[in-house]
């Protein structure tokens, strides 16, 4: 018998009738579960007896099983959601519209719920269609939403059923960065990801206005009931979904009846087309944050996608998000190290400047304080090479004099002179002019967050070699010697044991 497909409602899914799971299908079988797969999001087929071996055949036409978080009662193809057996997951409660693993990298592709236990007073799970919902949205809306990512959190040892909180995760509960439109290749339809309850934290907005925007999307997305499919379980049923592509809802039902769903959880690997398009929209929203894309972000993206990932959220807390230093008086610090690199693509960080209040005049400031910190080689080389003719020249003291002239006055103020000057010593490399700086910030009152901020942006600028550690290294010395008055947190940190490169 020729299998063939019924629709289970308007956007969601299909029930395969004809279909025979205890034995394999044929390749022409699979073909056509395949497509109709990737066509209707989720398949239905109802068969009782089936095996977990037979599940996991069903479940290797459409990718790989990986369970993640197993259970050492697991038999490593199939878990079972149970609220009566000793190894049961996820047995009671109701669970809002999610997806599930958001909170890896590579969220599960599919998912496999085979009906053991049905309570006899019933059991509904609801399957939404994000794509239709995405589509139902206003255009502004759905422009704005496509810039902005999520930072997905799952804590296991939290209740699944209440939002997460990242103030009380474990450093090792899984987390990670999703687009909240996510492109489908395959189906060549795009998608919402939308996981409230995992939601802790945004990229592209503020938290204020992704809470809004995630409100805003979710009360559409609850009020738009020809989206959905709600499937009433009864014992024997197969359910296959493409959980990229569609949120479930467990809705609630009797506890105190035995309910059993065996679960497997299907990944796939990712083509060179899914690659490509990975690859392509992780660098184009590197290109809206910064504006600009530089060698080693594609790099990255081809060799190790998890790595560019990480590398874009340290740049991003390091770099862009508020820390000590304000948007203006930050973005002074990005300006001086573009300078002192003489890296030539200012664009996004002159126009933040702007943005942020400041003016032409103070990159003209800017560039006068470079020439001070860049000029310092001209002083070490009168000391190192004249000294027989000149035993009384003072390089520090000749070098204060002109820096001294050149910072008297400036509209950024002593304060700003002092912190980016620091940034100009950290990307040349300056090292004896850096401890002056600092000693002289100090004599400011600037604070130490500030200068901690200010000589961490070195980091970043392409042209400008790392020489955050030695900078670091400097200012422990400088505490340790007594010169530097420094609080009881930095004296902390500047008595910490020193790494012996000797001990391995």
């Amino acid at each position: 018998m020729t299998i063939h497909f019924k629709p289970l409602s308007k956007h969601v899914g299909v029930e395969v009738i004809g279909l025979d799971l205890s034995k394999a299908c044929t390749a022409q079988e699979e073909e056509m579960l395949r497509s109709a797969f990737v066509e209707h999001d989720l398949l239905l087929v109802r068969q009782a007896g089936l095996s977990p071996e037979d599940q996991a055949r069903f479940a290797r036409i459409f990718g790989d099983i990986e369970i993640r978080n197993k259970s050492s009662d697991s038999d490593g193809i199939t878990q079972h959601v149970s609220n009566t057996r000793k190894d049961g997951i996820l047995g009671d409660g109701e669970i809002l519209f999610h997806q599930d693993h958001l909170f890896y990298q590579h969220p599960l592709k599919a998912l496999i719920l085979y009906g053991l236990e049905i309570p006899a007073s019933g059991s509904v799970t609801k399957f939404r269609s994000g794509s239709a919902v995405l589509a139902q949205l206003p255009p502004s809306l759905r422009r704005k939403l496509e810039s902005v990512e999520c930072l997905h959190l799952y804590n296991y040892a939290a209740d699944y059923t209440k939002r997460q909180d990242l103030s009380k995760a474990p450093d090792s509960a899984p987390r990670a960065w999703q687009p909240l439109v996510w492109n489908n290749i395959d189906a060549k339809r795009k998608t919402l990801w939308l996981s409230p309850l995992n939601v802790v934290g945004y990229r592209g907005v503020t938290n204020e206005e992704g809470e809004a925007l995630l409100q805003e999307v979710n009360s559409i997305a609850d009020s738009s009931e020809e989206t959905v499919y709600a499937h009433h379980w009864a014992p024997g049923d197969l359910l296959i979904w493409n959980n990229q592509m569609l949120h479930h809802a467990r809705m609630p039902f009797n506890n105190a009846e035995p309910r059993t769903l065996r679960r497997t959880p299907i990944v796939s690997k990712a083509s060179a087309s899914e690659m490509s398009a990975e690859m392509s929209e992780r660098i184009e929203s590197i290109r809206k944050t910064r504006g600009f894309i530089l060698p080693h972000h594609g790099l990255m993206a081809i060799c190790d996608m998890p790595l560019l990932k990480a590398y874009d959220a340290f740049y991003t807390e390091l770099a862009l998000n508020k820390r000590a230093l304000d948007e203006h008086d930050k973005e002074l610090v990005w300006v001086m190290c573009l300078i002192a690199t003489q890296e030539a693509i200012p664009i996004h960080h002159i126009r933040n400047l702007r943005r942020s209040g400041g003016s032409d005049l103070e990159v003209a400031e800017l560039a006068r304080i470079a020439s001070v910190v860049w000029g310092a080689t001209s002083f070490k080389f009168v000391a190192n090479n004249f000294s027989n003719y000149l035993p009384d020249f003072d390089r520090k003291e000749e070098y204060w004099k002109l820096y001294s002239a050149a910072s008297d006055g400036l509209s950024i103020g002593p304060r700003m002179a002092s912190l980016t000057a620091l940034a100009a010593c950290v990307c040349q490399a300056r090292w004896e002019e850096f401890g002056w700086h600092l000693e002289n910030a100090y004599e400011l009152n600037v604070p130490e967050p500030e200068i901690a901020e200010a000589i961490s942006i070195p980091m970043f600028p392409g042209d400008a070699a790392n020489y955050f550690y030695p900078a670091c290294q400097i200012w422990r010395r400088l505490i340790r010697s007594g010169t530097l008055n420094a609080s009881a947190a930095f004296k902390t940190w500047a008595y910490l044991p020193d790494h012996d490169p000797t001990a391995g």
